[in-house]
């Protein structure tokens, strides 16, 4: 009785030690294929110097009903912003935890700036983006503790601050930097948004409704730094 219960026991171990061993080949390879995952084939639309991919990416952004403006500094831009949430009557914002634009003085210029979730109700919110695809106009925006996603869908009016140096020809560029990123920081984020302009909808009858499933309007602003 106990050989055959011994014998049974060895089996179920030698079992379990090759299901591990399976697994754990099967985390390497997974691990490797990521590491150095082969090239794709990139379209004309995702290639070009710099000049070319920012002249892209603002005209495949305005394609799809965003707002976009060049600056030349991020406090010329913050000042823009400013300007124009005073033209639409604006006097709130809430903002990411982002200390340089803690530091500008939203106050003398009538707005109030928080930095928390957006909540419904917010009329404009504004955050940074990790990269701008110039191949659709797209921008690539990950989560973090300091930046919720709320921000980005909740409120009516997105406004996003995006440098030169982070505009990108394709979306297999774009992921390359977050895997760079990520390397730096030590882990994935736990959500990456891709936002194309504006929220709409033309499911009822076929008539574009703005604002669907999210801002009725995106503002892009570029400062130039490259």
């Amino acid at each position: 009785m106990n050989s055959g219960r011994e014998q049974i026991l060895a089996k179920l171990r030698a079992k379990r030690d090759t299901s591990d061993a399976a697994e754990q080949a099967a985390r390497q390879r997974v691990a490797e294929r990521i590491q150095h995952h082969a090239p794709v084939l990139i379209p004309a639309r995702g290639q070009g110097d710099k000049a070319e991919l920012l002249a892209r990416f603002q005209q495949m952004a305005t394609e799809a009903i965003a707002d976009v403006s060049l600056h030349e500094t991020e406090t010329a831009a913050l000042a823009a912003i400013a300007d124009q949430l005073q033209q639409q009557g604006i006097t709130s914002l809430v903002t990411t935890a982002d200390a340089q634009w803690q530091q500008h003085d939203w106050a003398s210029q009538g707005i109030q700036c928080q930095v928390r979730p957006a909540q419904v109700g917010d009329h404009a919110s504004l955050t940074p983006c990790l990269a701008g695809i110039a191949e659709t106009g797209t921008l690539m925006i990950t989560s973090a503790p300091h930046h919720p996603t709320t921000l980005h869908f909740l409120p009516d009016w997105h406004l996003v601050v995006l440098h030169s140096s982070q505009i990108v020809g394709s979306y297999e560029d774009a992921w390359t930097r977050l895997r760079q990123r990520n390397q730096q920081t030590g882990g994935m984020p736990r959500t990456v948004n891709m936002i194309t302009g504006a929220s709409r909808s033309a499911d009822i009858e076929q008539r574009l409704q703005m604002g669907a499933h999210g801002p009725k309007r995106l503002s892009i602003f570029i400062v130039m730094d490259n």
